[in-house]
């Protein structure tokens, strides 16, 4: 199971999986992630305010 915003988590999921055989699962984010969303720079945005809530 894997979450991708960029792509670059998704081909190491998809590698990791052929490697071992194994079956993946992609998680898709409803609503789907804005650039503002992921700007970890802003304490407001939404990737700030969920890993703040999380942690």
């Amino acid at each position: 199971m894997y979450y991708s915003n960029t792509g670059r988590t998704e081909q190491v999921a998809k590698d990791l999986a052929k490697a071992k055989n194994a079956d993946i699962m992609k998680i898709e984010a409803d609503p789907e992630y804005t650039e503002a969303d992921l700007d970890y720079h802003n304490k407001g945005s939404r990737v700030s305010v969920s890993k703040s809530v999380s942690a």
